[in-house]
């Protein structure tokens, strides 16, 4: 058996950086796009807002201010643009790669597609029947957590990250009660299912050299690392269920002011599925493949697992209405990214050794403010402005999966009410600037190996959101 540090899987796992193209939401891969109608204003003030359905995932507090049995479904489509200029070698601070004295070297790429951001649409649709006037029952169907991105299989980090995707789907049902003509509370549970797949490159000429450092008696075979006819490609697909739980207050002191409280817990997922691995292009490199896979049982295909909190989210909201037409609203909400540490694949074939990505998540905030000003009986106008606070602290520990940092938040939107105010319309655009995305990091390492992936990647992304958002509103 050869040393299993000498023998990493090169898979990055960052499991669920999750269902779009990266940094085109909240911080992370969090969307807090789940609502048109809190589109308009940056989603400011969204657990004191409760002007329509999508209360129920906000705050389920909120349902008790709808009158009616109300629907809504809404549409956001996300156009993200991550362009990376840089450049990639081998890694300078990997002891293995020192003593095989590729330290700092390039290793072969193309001018593939160095931009991850993939378009998307995020759908949400939530329902509220109106049991009395004390007490609500709400469902809502939304997408809390989700990314892709993808690159081409010849880009420069593409032993970091080529195919990075995870779908959330939550079924949240919801009561809301109200305690007095000031006092509403509210809860609800979250079924959520989670579906990921994750690809790199594998450099297996690099691999098998390192082998044979160790068992010479191996064939000596023309191998150079990091060329691209010696790379496989390494697959993980996977699934799971998780479960959890969402509480909300609502004050109302008086008429036109409130004060929105929120909790969301965390959802644990155990993402099980398969591990698969591609062979390379070149004959040599094949062979070398096929002689680790016999002699060390390395890079079969194998069941694989990954488990993983995503975090909960505490609100503190208010709305407050200024005149007959002008409201203002906005609030804090923070989310528990620190217990997102290491990101690790386990498989079920022993002498795989596990995969590692080192994220050292921190605490992050969305700190918003929004304007309403109802133009006519049926016509309101939006604008609001937010700072998202990235849970990624340094290029060290930025991954290419999810090039993730701070941003700041522009939007302006429009509502417009029928005349039977049975049906109304939301309209919503935010632009979201990125300053320059600096990455200075490795791909993932294996368990009992150094610390740091064998090769890193240097460089800047590019980086803009812009997100349309679309709202049908229907009370009957």
């Amino acid at each position: 058996m050869f040393n299993k540090k000498l023998l990493p899987v090169v898979i990055s796992t960052v499991v669920l950086s999750v269902g779009y193209a990266n940094n085109s939401f909240a911080a992370a891969f969090q969307l807090i796009e789940q609502s048109g109608k809190g589109a308009g204003n940056a989603h400011a003030g969204e657990a004191a807002r409760a002007e329509d359905a999508s209360t129920v995932f906000f705050n389920p507090a909120g349902m008790m201010r709808l009158s009616g049995h109300q629907t809504e479904v809404a549409l956001h489509l996300i156009i993200p643009k991550f362009d990376f200029q840089g450049t990639s070698a081998f890694n300078a601070e990997h002891p293995s790669i020192q003593a095989a004295r590729l330290a700092g070297q390039q290793f072969d790429s193309s001018n593939a597609n160095s931009g991850g951001g993939i378009n998307a649409i995020a759908p949400n649709f939530y329902y509220v029947h109106d049991y009395s006037k004390d007490l609500k029952f709400g469902i809502g169907v939304n997408v809390p957590f989700g990314l892709q991105t993808e690159y081409d299989q010849q880009w420069a980090g593409r032993y970091s990250a080529i195919k990075s995707n995870l779908m959330t789907v939550n079924l949240n049902p919801s009561i809301a009660y109200r305690l007095n003509s000031k006092v509403s509370i509210g809860g609800g549970v979250n079924l959520m299912y989670a579906q990921t797949e994750l690809s790199n490159a594998v450099d297996y000429n690099l691999l098998y050299n390192f082998a044979r450092f160790q068992n010479p008696q191996l064939p000596n075979l023309s191998l150079k690392p990091g060329n691209l006819s010696g790379d496989g490609i390494a697959k993980v697909e996977g699934d799971d269920w998780g479960f959890g739980f969402n509480l909300g207050l609502l004050l109302e002191p008086r008429q036109g002011t409130r004060f929105g409280f929120s909790y969301r817990s965390k959802v644990s997922l155990n993402i099980t599925g398969d591990a698969n691995f591609s062979n390379p292009s070149d004959p040599s490199s094949a062979q070398a493949v096929n002689i680790l896979r016999n002699a060390a049982n390395l890079f079969k295909d194998s069941k694989a697992n990954s488990s993983i909190d995503l975090p909960e989210t505490i609100a503190v909201n208010f709305y407050q209405d200024i005149s007959s037409k002008l409201a203002i609203m906005g609030g804090i909400n923070w989310t528990r990214w620190e217990r997102i540490k290491n990101l690790v694949i386990k498989f079920d074939n022993a002498a795989q050794p596990d995969s590692i990505t080192n994220l050292n998540y921190k605490n992050s905030t969305f700190t918003s403010l929004g304007l309403n000003y109802k133009y006519t009986p049926q016509l309101s106008l939006k604008t609001g402005i937010a700072y998202d606070k990235s849970p990624v602290t340094n290029a060290q520990e930025r991954s290419a999966r999810i090039p993730d940092d701070d941003r700041f938040w522009l939007a302006f939107g429009a509502s417009y009410q029928t005349a039977n105010k049975q049906l109304s319309f939301d309209f919503g655009y935010s632009h979201l600037f990125i300053d320059d995305i600096e990455i200075d990091s490795s791909e993932a390492y294996s368990a009992g190996g150094h610390t740091a992936g064998y090769h890193s990647l240097t460089g800047t992304y590019s980086a803009q959101v812009d997100i349309l958002s679309l709202q049908l509103n229907w009370i009957f």
